[in-house]
Order: structure tokens, then C-alpha cells, then sequence
């Protein structure tokens, strides 16, 4: 699971459109049709690509109801709940649904989202395993570049800055329109290679002119201890680097 982004200006754009297209056509309304629209309407929101965040969320909320109706022990049905509980930031729910869904279905998007889960609770040695297992089930899966920033985050969180930035390096360079913040460059930066930190971020704002300090609180919004904590450990370091607020 994770969010997916377009890179910015005429590519932005167009991914914006295309995903309101989606988001908008039912067409036959079977089980992939609203777990599509569920899961486009989710990214719009997430992306801030629509000012009609109400209709947009009762969008969510017809694909969500039609997915019981239809799915309510299917896959894409328990994707469903995972995104309801991280619209809401229902984090601790947001783990317990994906435990249950990872054991009834080991695929490798169930263990991204379990890690993301796990991340965002804290527990960052289990969110290793849940990434590096979701990895393993999809080496070529779309989605591997935000698994692979489940480690880098994982890593940061638990300290291991060499594994952070490799795994935050091999990330961005799998997908570089990834809005994730420049994990590699905060944690070369903790390890005191200043001038790598450097050329790391300055890189990182070439491709996102407008990264700021809230999108890091929009990517990582939980107030659990461990995660905070981390959360401020990274924006110090790419505060030191020239990030905005």
C-alpha cells in the first residue's frame, strides 16, 4: 500500500486527470471497478488534487459500502479498510486490521501496508521484516519503491543511518517522483558526511522545488512516542540542510 505520485508540471497534470478519470468512471461495477475508484479517490485526496475533499470522501465511502456488498472477505475489501484507517489516522486499527489481513492474505501489497502500519506505531525492527517481505513477494511490484522507503524509514527510526540512506537512495532512484521526504540525505547528514547530506538534498529540491517541512507531517502524521521522535530527529537534520517549514 502507499500513495503514488506523479512528478511535478505537465506530468503532475496529467496524472491528476488521469487519475479523476478513474475516479469518476464506474463503468461495470464489480469488485476491481470500486476497489479502483477507492483507491484513486484516496490518492486524490491524499495528493490535495481536488478541492472537493467532501464529495471525494463520500466517494470513498460508495466504493467502501459496494466493496462489503460485493467483497466482504476479499483482498480488496480488507485494501479498503487499510485506506479508511489511514484516511482517518486510525493508526493502532490500522495495524490491528493489517495483522488480520496479512494472515488471510500474503501478498505483497498486505505486508507493505503492514509495514507502513507498523512504521507509524513505532515499531520499526518489525516494520524491517513486513518491507523486506513485501520486497520479496513483489520484486517488480509497482509499489517496491514505497516498501523501499518503509525501510529507509525503519532504519532512520531505529538508527541505523547507513542502511537508512542506502535503502532511501535505492528508493528514489527506483521511483524519483516520490514525494517521500530525502531520508538518505537526514541520515547521511546524522552520520556527519555534511557535504554528501548536501548534494543529496540539493538533488532532492531539483526534482521537488516545493518540498517543505509539512510534508513530512502529512507522510508521517502519528503521535506515537517512538515515531515522533524520529519524525524530529529527521526534520533537525533536513532543517540544517535548507528545508522550509
Amino acid at each position: 500500500m502507499g500513495v503514488r505520485h506523479v512528478v511535478s508540471g505537465s506530468l503532475r497534470r496529467e496524472g491528476r486527470k488521469i487519475l479523476l478519470n478513474l475516479a469518476l468512471v464506474v463503468g461495470e461495477t464489480g469488485v476491481q471497478q470500486w476497489a479502483g475508484i477507492n483507491f484513486t479517490t484516496i490518492n486524490i485526496l491524499f495528493n490535495s488534487w481536488t478541492s472537493g475533499r467532501a464529495a471525494a470522501r463520500r466517494r470513498i465511502e460508495e466504493a467502501s459500502a459496494q466493496l462489503e456488498r460485493l467483497d466482504r472477505d476479499g483482498h480488496y475489501r480488507q485494501q479498503a479498510i487499510a485506506l479508511q484507517h489511514l484516511l482517518k489516522r486510525d493508526f493502532p486499527a490500522l495495524l490491528r486490521h493489517t495483522t488480520t489481513w496479512i494472515e488471510r492474505y500474503r501478498l505483497p501489497v498486505a505486508f507493505g501496508a503492514h509495514a507502513l502500519a507498523l512504521n507509524l506505531n513505532g515499531r520499526f525492527d518489525e516494520a524491517v521484516l513486513a518491507s523486506e517481505r513485501a520486497l520479496r513477494l513483489g520484486p517488480r511490484d509497482p509499489y517496491r519503491a514505497e516498501w523501499q522507503y518503509g525501510l529507509a524509514l525503519a532504519h532512520f527510526g531505529a538508527g541505523r543511518y547507513e542502511l537508512s540512506q542506502e535503502w532511501s537512495k535505492t528508493a528514489a532512484a527506483t521511483n524519483a517522483a516520490l514525494l517521500w521526504p530525502p531520508l538518505h540525505a537526514a541520515a547521511l547528514h546524522r552520520l556527519g558526511e555534511l557535504d554528501a547530506a548536501q548534494l543529496a538534498f540539493d538533488e532532492h529540491m531539483r526534482r521537488h522545488p516545493d518540498f517543505t517541512a509539512s510534508q513530512i507531517m502529512s507522510r508521517l502524521p502519528s503521535d506515537e512516542p517512538a515515531l515522533a521522535e524520529a519524525r524530529e530527529r529527521l526534520i533537525a537534520s533536513l532543517h540544517q540542510l535548507g528545508m522550509r517549514d
